[in-house]
């Protein structure tokens, strides 16, 4: 066991360095890009998909090292009044659940692409396996590190309901769930995907499982990633150079005094960088590292 548990554990870390390579790639495709179009006024062809299509393989195939590295982000409303296994049990079963039918839908979808030679419509038509693929391979690849030992496969079809709801009763039934599961430890991205998936199920039938691939990569692959890579390139160089620490450390001293000054600094802290970065949401893991140093 401890054998498989290391072979495993080298895969998903395999994973997450594929992950980052494709990040640093997409930063630099980015700049090649724009270097070609503002600076040589020329076209771009590939760049735009390219970087597109790597983010959303560094988000699933970097999904199973995440686990490994216990990166999701969950409540600790009743975990810590149960036992460990009774807690490992439920979680394990809503993320296995949550997977195993994403990685399936996955392979569905990347199986078609394959077989009728689906291609992209654009100028660079790449075939559509490719960035397909992924999908189910990071998702799949996640299973291991939810349970550690290999999935069983599912034999049986899953029963359709037979008991109509009304549309009321299951948008009531949907937060409930969705508290439930936030309330036990389940991590956010699995309670939110799996409350969807069960809610997709009683509306739409079985029928729609086929179709969670598509949706999830079509969400995913949007013209807006293409901004992701400056945003981490701007990050990396912030965080090595002491332009990220001095205007916290700057607020912290002229608000140490003040009641409340910790909240304050951390606030004109984000301030400022969100006024650099123009989002409120990148400055926040850095700022409350520095507060909890403090």
């Amino acid at each position: 066991m401890k054998a498989y548990i290391s072979f495993v554990s080298a895969i998903l870390r395999a994973c997450g360095v594929i992950a980052i390579r494709l990040v640093a790639a997409t930063a630099l495709v980015v700049c090649h890009m724009v270097f070609v179009r503002y600076f040589l006024n020329g076209s771009t062809v590939w760049q735009t998909e390219f970087v597109i299509y790597a983010l959303v393989a560094a988000t699933f195939i970097g999904s199973p090292f995440v686990l490994l590295e216990g990166g999701h982000v969950n409540v600790d409303l009743l975990p810590n009044a149960m036992t460990r296994p009774v807690r490992m049990l439920m979680n394990l079963g809503v993320g296995l659940a949550f997977a195993a039918l994403l990685a399936w839908s996955g392979w569905i979808y990347f199986e078609e692409a394959w077989a009728y030679g689906w291609t992209t419509d654009t100028v660079w038509p790449p075939p559509l396996w490719i960035p397909l693929l992924p999908l189910p391979l990071g998702i799949g690849n996640s299973v291991p590190s939810i349970h550690r030992i290999n999935p069983a496969p599912l034999h049986r079809p899953l029963p359709r309901s037979t008991t109509p709801m009304t549309p009321l009763a299951i948008g009531a039934m949907v937060p409930v769930a969705l508290m439930a599961l936030l309330a036990i430890g389940t991590p956010i991205a699995f309670a939110l995907g799996f409350v969807s998936i069960i809610a997709l199920m009683i509306v739409e039938g079985t029928g729609t499982l086929s179709i969670l691939g598509e949706t999830f990569f079509g969400g995913l692959a949007s013209f807006g990633l293409i901004s992701i890579p400056m945003f981490i390139l701007m990050g990396a160089a912030v965080a090595s150079s002491p332009a990220g620490k001095d205007p916290y450390l700057v607020l912290d001293r002229w608000l140490n005094r003040v009641p409340g000054g910790l909240v304050l600094s951390n606030l004109g802290a984000c301030s400022i960088f969100a006024a650099l970065s123009g989002s409120h949401l990148p400055p926040v893991r850095p700022s409350a590292r520095w507060a909890f140093r403090k």
